[in-house]
């Protein structure tokens, strides 16, 4: 049954769209170049904060935040491996994925500390990067409250996380 669930959304897509009279060749088409559009604007977005998080982690800035944030990470509960995972989160979803690994590494996978990096993974969000392209795209220049506002939601999901993993 699994195998027809897609290509019978597809048919009934298409058979919607016939039935209404839409020219759905040309829609696609529109939405590709919209799309494409979209992705020239926002792409000097997203350079910017992938070199920004490279010329931190090249420079050493980011291993100098993830030595500050030990000791707060330790009132949390937290391991001290998953520093640069709360560091890195925020700005990039790979360079994450690759602290994520690297706690798996140090800790091994079944650990209390690597147990707790999945669900903080899970509970958070890239949110420096998701600014970026949500407000990019619409031409917003001025984000006021949403960064600090994000940042503060990151923080309650890092806190869940913690607590979460050391009830269960």
């Amino acid at each position: 049954m699994g195998k027809f669930i897609v290509p019978a959304l597809l048919l009934a897509l298409v058979g919607c769209g016939a039935l209404r009279g839409v020219k759905l060749y040309d829609a696609f088409v529109e939405g590709a170049w919209e799309g494409l559009r979209t992705a020239a604007r926002i792409l000097p977005y997203l350079l910017g904060a992938l070199v920004a998080v490279e010329m931190m982690k090249i420079s050493g800035a980011m291993d100098v935040l993830s030595a500050l944030l030990r000791t707060p990470l330790k009132w949390l509960g937290l391991d001290s491996s998953l520093s640069a995972l709360v560091v890195l989160r925020p700005f990039s979803g790979s360079a994450a994925l690759a602290a994520l690994q690297d706690v798996f590494i140090q800790t091994g996978p079944d650990s209390p500390a690597a147990r707790t990096a999945c669900v903080l993974m899970g509970s958070t969000e890239t949110v420096v990067y998701t600014i970026s392209v949500y407000f990019s795209s619409q031409g917003i220049t001025k984000s006021r409250h949403t960064l600090p506002a994000a940042l503060i939601s990151m923080l309650a999901g890092i806190v869940a996380a913690s607590l979460l993993c050391r009830v269960m």
